[in-house]
């Protein structure tokens, strides 16, 4: 599914933006976050939100009470767990088939 691979490539920048751990493919995260009118400006803030969001809905998810890493928090997320990212990437994958 194309969309969990959007997903899952974004995640991976999102975490590597965050923890400042690898490389960030800034043009395809400024593409998903701009299909859903996050000014450049707001970037830093809209991806610390998303990845406590994601990190919260993680946990909740795994259920164990223990932090996984940053990088593995997404894997047991379904693509379209956040309704704003969700959105961005069916945009995303409509005009990259």
């Amino acid at each position: 599914m194309k969309q969990k691979t959007i997903f899952n490539r974004y995640t991976t920048n999102l975490f590597n933006y965050i923890e400042c751990s690898g490389p960030v493919d800034e043009d395809l995260m400024r593409d998903i976050e701009q299909r859903i009118d996050v000014a450049e400006q707001g970037a830093d803030d809209f991806r610390r939100l998303l990845a406590a969001f994601l990190a919260h809905c993680s946990l909740k998810a795994e259920n164990t009470g223990k932090m996984p890493s940053l990088l593995h928090r997404c894997d047991n997320l379904e693509w379209d767990v956040n309704p704003e990212l969700k959105k961005a990437i069916e945009s995303y994958c409509n005009d990259n088939p």
